[in-house]
């Protein structure tokens, strides 16, 4: 039996979520994140990748463009070990500042890199990603109501603040305004 768990005969899958709750991330913090997670399906890494993290874990910091330049050559070679790799990004649309040079960062990764992004449907994306294939996803009124409950239920302070009757009508108010945007 194959042993899949290293990446070895298996496409990497990575995941980003952008989440505007907790603040404007880099394009060097998502990189490192993208490092992460394919440095978990590995089971060995490069002397230089392992020199990066020695330099990471003695808090050793580099001036951010050289610690730019790392990552994406960190990132480059480590990808090119998978036999494919599959990047989804979710919420593209919450940090549009940082949109041109993260995507620009990610398509100069190598070609059998396959995308995936989840968004609103904003005109600033739109014009930036040209895609190949696009699917328009509309949330139901439930959808938006079961999310809205889950959120308050996950944030304890907000559950404290917050009681039964008053989440219901924070509820409908999200979902009415969602359908107005």
């Amino acid at each position: 039996m194959t042993d899949y768990r290293w990446g070895k005969d298996k496409p990497a899958c990575l995941v980003i979520f952008l989440d505007a709750e907790r603040g404007c991330p880099t394009v060097a913090k998502l990189l490192a994140n993208l490092l992460r997670q394919a440095v978990q399906q590995k089971k060995s890494l490069s002397r230089s990748m392992r020199n990066a993290f020695d330099l990471h874990r003695n808090d050793q910091r580099l001036p951010e463009d050289e610690c730019l330049s790392l990552l994406k050559t960190e990132v480059m070679l480590l990808l090119r070990s998978f036999p494919g790799v599959f990047i989804m990004v979710d919420a593209l649309d919450e940090h549009l500042g940082l949109l041109r040079e993260f995507l620009h960062a990610l398509f100069q990764l190598p070609p059998k890199v396959k995308y995936f992004f989840t968004s609103k449907n904003l005109s600033s994306i739109a014009s930036v990603l040209q895609p190949d294939f696009r699917i328009q996803i509309d949330a139901q009124d439930d959808d938006l109501r079961r999310y809205v409950q889950r959120r308050l239920e996950a944030l304890p302070r907000l559950k404290e603040l917050v009681d039964k009757e008053n989440r219901e009508s924070l509820c409908k108010t999200v979902v009415a305004k969602a359908k107005k945007t």
